[in-house]
């Protein structure tokens, strides 16, 4: 499979297990967008 570039726009552990994935299978990752964190509550991903 061809490594592809990809960047990330998610929430919370949905987002954090598809980087994983991704990651592992040797995929680069470009970029990553997130909501901000909210009351102290940081976002897994």
């Amino acid at each position: 499979m061809a490594q592809l570039k990809v960047a990330i726009i998610g929430q919370s552990n949905f987002a954090a297990e598809v980087y994983k994935l991704l990651k592992q299978n040797g995929h680069k990752i470009t970029g990553v967008f997130t909501i901000p964190d909210k009351a102290n509550r940081e976002d897994p991903l």
